[in-house]
């Protein structure tokens, strides 16, 4: 969501204009690996620990039971400082105590505590 918070220098530099879409530059695709996988499967121990982690609108999707499963694996794969963002309507609020919530001028994030 490029309208909240994030500088048009920053903009510019990193994203492309295509008709009414914004997509991230080739330079810097390079230095990200994207992985398509299931969230209800096994998380694949070759991938190590993330600095990022982003599920908006994803979590909404599963049950109460399954969502205290996923924020725990979660925890596990985050970096000390690393940071989770989720969906606006999205929440670890009664999933999870291992994190805590931030505000960053319109967006909320969650880091371990």
């Amino acid at each position: 969501d490029l309208q909240r918070g994030l500088p048009d220098g920053y903009r510019e530099r990193f994203f492309k204009q295509d008709d009414k879409k914004w997509i991230l530059n080739e330079k810097v695709k390079s230095l990200i690996d994207f992985s398509v996988f299931n969230l209800q499967y096994p998380f694949p121990a070759v991938w190590g620990k993330f600095d990022f982690i982003m599920l908006r609108n994803v979590v909404i999707y599963f049950s109460d039971s399954f969502k205290k499963i996923l924020f725990e694996k979660i925890t596990e794969m985050l970096t000390p400082q690393g940071i989770l963002f989720l969906g606006t309507g999205e929440t670890v609020s009664g999933y999870s105590d291992s994190f805590q919530m931030y505000d960053y001028k319109k967006t909320k994030y969650y880091k371990k505590k």
